[in-house]
């Protein structure tokens, strides 16, 4: 929620400079809402990092459950087990990435 603080800083310092005046109450009830709505985006961003984190954690631990009841592996499952945790790095590394890049409201 910390990229989003600025923006919500502003409305709120725009909504408490405007007049009490009955005439600028719709732009009133527009910086309310768009308050509003930068909040609910910043709230559901920040639950669907933690239900990825969450979801991440739950796969390892499923894969390593899965790992210890194995046999142990011979060189060609070897190779391709770490090809696949090389591409899970790589996934991250990407997500990591695009969440660090300015990102649209599309929410």
């Amino acid at each position: 929620m910390k990229d989003v603080e600025p923006a919500i800083n502003f409305l709120k310092q725009a909504l408490h400079s405007l007049p009490q005046e009955n005439a600028l109450d719709d732009a009133r009830s527009q910086i309310k809402s768009a308050i509003g709505k930068i909040e609910h985006v910043a709230k559901k961003r920040q639950k669907r990092q933690e239900n990825e984190k969450n979801n991440l954690a739950q796969e390892w631990s499923k894969k390593m459950a899965d790992a210890i009841q194995r046999k142990p592996m011979n060189l060609q499952q070897s190779k391709s087990a770490l090809k696949q945790i090389d591409q899970m790095i790589e996934t991250q590394k990407d997500k990591k990435q695009n969440t660090d890049e300015p990102e649209l409201m599309s929410d």
